[in-house]
Parts: structure tokens; C-alpha cells; sequence
């Protein structure tokens, strides 16, 4: 499984993806980016072909993870989970098998 970190640093937002043999990717997104855009730059970024048995879902550490939708902006995805006091709070971003 590879886990994603997302947060704002100053208007820009960054995906830090760990792969499970600990690489580290980054990748800077736009404030807009929709869920789609970012779950195509990570599967180019690991290679997945099959990308219809994947998606991105938000982890909270409660055993709390949303499937995040792809037609919308990942900033409105995670409104709610985003709080003002801690604007560069450290979000966990899985991509994940799904399963029905």
C-alpha cells in the first residue's frame, strides 16, 4: 500500500507519496487540482496500468478514511477535515485497492 501526505505550504499544496521500498515521491499540485488529476499523477508516477481497480481515500488515524470522489477538487473533498488553527496539518492520502 502507498501512503500519501497532503498539506499547504503557503498556497501551494504537495503530495509526498512513500512507496512500500521507502522511496519518497513529491509532487506539487495546484490549489484546484481535482482528485482525478492527482490520482493520475500518482499512478504515472508508479507506473499502474490497471488504474480502475484503485483510488484515493483520506486517512484521519481514527480509523476514519473517506474514498475521495474524482470529479471533484481535493481542497472541497477534505473541507471539513482541514482545520484553520493547524492550516499545515499533515493529511494521509492512501491509494488503495478497491474492493466491492
Amino acid at each position: 500500500m502507498t501512503n500519501f501526505e497532503y498539506f499547504n505550504a503557503k498556497i501551494k499544496f504537495y503530495i509526498f507519496s512513500t512507496l512500500t521500498n521507502a522511496e519518497v515521491l513529491e509532487f506539487p499540485i495546484d490549489q484546484k487540482a481535482r482528485v482525478r488529476e492527482v490520482f493520475e499523477k500518482v499512478c504515472n508516477a508508479i507506473s499502474v496500468r490497471e488504474t480502475w481497480f484503485f483510488g484515493l481515500a483520506a486517512d484521519f488515524g481514527n480509523s476514519d478514511i473517506i474514498w475521495l470522489k474524482s470529479d471533484k477538487e481535493l481542497r472541497h473533498e477534505l473541507k471539513g477535515k482541514i482545520s484553520k488553527e493547524k492550516p499545515d496539518e499533515i493529511i494521509n492520502i492512501r491509494f488503495m485497492v478497491k474492493v466491492k
